[in-house]
């Protein structure tokens, strides 16, 4: 390689038999004024060629990444839920794991309202209601009081709203918990607040 750059440099011949300077036809030296001048861009090239020459490791891309499958959230069994009406225009349904029965959505009422209007309550014909804990109310959602949902109980509108329960926060007497029918998640207001109210027995 070093051989051809230099002939292709000063106008050097190369073949089989060897190289000769074809600007020394009569065999006579050259004077410097008749030396060819290197350009400095052949210069450049050739020495980019003689990179480019040169072996290069092969380029490795990195293995193709697989995104994981998507795992879908567990899709709630049909409710169980029974009706265990008596009479009434309006359903009274069973959760079917407590056994809890539990009324429609009865008026917006402050914490202490609550409790004193599930105590007096006579729902269809029935007596002997309370006001559900929170864990009560929490296990509800988990058990499928969506799919139960009817117009003459309980729509999924009704549902979508905090619900007082009986259990007071510890250490606070005038704080009370909450629980988002519709969701499930719980929360705590101060007893004075109206909410959401449904009676269980």
């Amino acid at each position: 390689m070093k051989v051809l750059i230099a002939a292709a440099l000063f106008g050097i011949s190369c073949g089989m038999y060897g190289c000769s300077n074809e600007a020394n036809v009569a065999g006579r030296p050259m004077a410097a004024e008749e030396l060819p001048v290197a350009s400095p861009v052949a210069a450049i090239q050739t020495a980019a060629d003689a990179n480019a020459d040169a072996e290069t490791p092969a380029v490795v891309n990195p293995p193709a990444v697989i995104p994981p499958t998507a795992v879908n959230p567990p899709v709630a069994a049909p409710s169980n839920w029974v009706d265990v009406t008596t009479v009434g225009p309006n359903l009274t349904l069973q959760d079917p794991i407590t056994r809890l029965s539990w009324s429609n959505r009865r008026p917006n009422a402050t914490w202490q309202g609550a409790i004193d209007h599930c105590n007096a309550l006579t729902y269809n014909g029935v007596a002997g209601w309370r006001l559900p804990t929170q864990t009560e109310l929490m296990n509800a959602n988990a058990h499928g009081i969506k799919i139960a949902a009817r117009a003459n109980w309980m729509t999924l509108a009704n549902m979508q709203a905090d619900f007082w329960s009986a259990s007071s926060y510890p250490n606070w007497p005038n704080i009370a918990w909450l629980v988002y029918l519709w969701g499930g998640n719980t929360d705590y207001m101060a007893k004075g607040y109206p909410n959401a109210v449904v009676c269980v027995r």
